[in-house]
């Protein structure tokens, strides 16, 4: 629980800038990611546990990853424009500011 309120806790100071560069955009995706599959870790152990078998955590591992990849792509595709820009400007970051 405590993990899952520190990345909502994240999240929620920077949606305001929700519109912000790739690097904002990986933590509001990555950070919900992070949270639900923590938890359901937690509650699958006790599946795991109980009925001793392994498919309870092969498949949370299975719906993480593809959230993961999920997020890859997205961060991605808004990071190659960026980068374009950053290297024309001779790697100073002066027009890729935070717009709130």
């Amino acid at each position: 629980m405590l993990a899952f309120t520190a990345n909502m806790l994240g999240v929620l100071m920077l949606y305001k800038f929700r519109i912000g560069d790739a690097n904002v955009r990986s933590v509001l995706l990555c950070s919900p990611n992070h949270a639900l599959g923590s938890n359901a870790i937690v509650m699958l152990a006790g599946g795991v546990f109980a009925a001793y078998i392994p498919w309870p955590d092969i498949i949370v591992a299975g719906v993480k990853v593809g959230l993961f990849i999920a997020s890859v792509v997205k961060i991605t595709f808004q990071a190659r424009p960026e980068m374009r820009v950053f290297r024309a400007n001779d790697g100073l970051n002066t027009s890729l500011s935070l717009r709130t």
